[in-house]
């Protein structure tokens, strides 16, 4: 019975590492996915910017 404890608790802690992974990653992910959409908002609004002001 504990060794199956420690398996749970092992496995749970793998998960929130994994999970904390992919959130770091998916957060880099909408961060550029909102830059991409301002700048292609702006250009066809026939607004450009520099990819510094933009950022």
């Amino acid at each position: 019975m504990n060794d199956k404890l420690n398996q749970i608790y092992e496995l749970k802690g793998r998960l929130s590492a994994t999970q904390i992974t992919y959130k770091e990653a998916l957060d880099r992910l909408l961060n550029v996915a909102k830059v991409q959409s301002a700048d292609a908002s702006n250009r066809i609004e026939g607004i450009y910017t520099s990819n510094t002001r933009l950022k």
